[in-house]
């Protein structure tokens, strides 16, 4: 998923492009990537982080606090994670 902004706000809002529509449900993971701007005080990226997501509406989540990042400045992408679980017999 292709973003077009995240919000530096208590409760982060990670918004897809016009038109996108995202296949995630409240409780899912998605790992951003590629994203330019949102860095922390350490110069640490929000690149590579893994949030759990709540879906706001099929072109918007929340990923949680962001107001420890830099502002937004351009591109980004979401990627769905599927997490496992073990199944005991």
């Amino acid at each position: 998923m292709v973003l077009s902004g995240i919000s530096n706000e208590e409760n982060g809002t990670v918004k897809l492009l016009p038109g996108a529509k995202h296949p995630f449900e409240d409780g899912d993971y998605v790992l951003l990537k590629e994203v330019e701007g949102m860095l922390d005080s350490d110069q640490k990226s929000i690149n590579d982080q893994v949030f759990q997501i709540k879906s706001i509406n099929t072109n918007s989540f929340y990923i949680g606090d962001t107001r420890n990042y830099s502002p937004y400045i351009r591109n980004g992408t979401a990627i769905n994670l599927k997490k496992s679980i073990k199944i005991n017999f």
